[in-house]
């Protein structure tokens, strides 16, 4: 639908189909065109909605130039939908994931197409299944760097929701490197730490890292080691901390720029882990 300064209806363009169908964000592009998400009814279960996405780009007079499906035939969702500067096609959202045997059924997907519709990329992401996350995201944007920012939530089965945010590299990876493993229709779904015994910041880090965690009362009389990992499995750094001490201070200046894993662990027994990044 197209509409002047006053709101007055210009001209419009309706999509029917054997269901249902509804169209969502719309962007212009550099050529003159418009990107759309648009959805439809799977008519999987007749008698109830069962809709699903799809991205499209439509001519300035409303007739669709391709439009481009997920392989799942359940729920899918886009949230929304950006131009990147070489003119591709980037969009996040979720879906209802085949294993439905898994506590995290609702994952985080995002995909890059160009703008004839075929795909360059695709991951997904999602919260670790002993947290009983769904994992949802709503919106991305390209950062100076070429890679991107996307945001959503992680939703517990009880209720509760946290805010999520990812900075992905212009591959869509969370890990520098995912795109070289070439496995299915792009790499394994990376588990996300989400560990509520940890705080890691700042993350980013430049200079210094603080570690802080809770000391459970039978912890008390324990040391606690840590250890920061690199991507490639080497220990960067490690150590010891003075009984019933839940903090350290950790100077990474040194350390090359990258992803790498801050594992606690008491004895035998890993405590927490998170993730973060070492930056310049």
């Amino acid at each position: 639908m197209t509409l002047d300064t006053a709101l007055n209806v210009l001209s419009e363009v309706t999509y029917a189909g054997p269901g249902e169908y509804c169209a969502g964000h719309i962007q212009t592009t550099r050529d003159g065109s418009i990107s759309m998400i648009g959805c439809y009814d799977t008519l999987i279960i007749p008698s109830e909605f069962s809709f699903s996405y799809f991205l499209s780009k439509v001519k300035a007079t409303g007739e669709f130039m391709w439009r481009h499906y997920l392989e799942y035939s359940d729920f899918h969702a886009f949230s929304n939908i950006v131009e990147t500067n070489s003119g591709n096609l980037v969009s996040v959202g979720f879906f209802n994931h085949p294993r439905q045997d898994t506590v995290n059924a609702i994952r985080g997907h995002i995909i890059s197409v160009d703008s004839s519709g075929n795909r360059n990329w695709y991951r997904e992401y999602y919260a670790p299944d002993n947290y009983d996350y769904n994992s949802e995201l709503y919106d991305v944007i390209q950062t100076a760097d070429g890679g991107y920012l996307a945001c959503g939530r992680n939703i517990r089965i009880n209720g509760q929701a946290r805010a999520w945010l990812l900075k992905l590299d212009s591959m869509g990876c969370l890990i520098p490197g995912c795109d070289t493993l070439g496995i299915g229709i792009g790499v394994p779904p990376v588990p996300l730490s989400l560990d509520d015994n940890l705080q890691v910041y700042p993350n980013p880090a430049s200079d210094q890292l603080h570690l802080l965690w809770r000391v459970e009362p039978t912890q008390a009389n324990e040391a606690t080691t840590y250890q920061l990992i690199g991507m490639g499995g080497r220990v960067a750094l490690q150590g010891e901390t003075p009984q019933s001490i839940g903090r350290v201070l950790l100077e990474v200046g040194d350390l090359s720029p990258g992803m790498y894993t801050v594992v606690l662990q008491h004895g035998a027994e890993r405590l927490s882990r998170q993730r973060m990044v070492v930056g310049r």
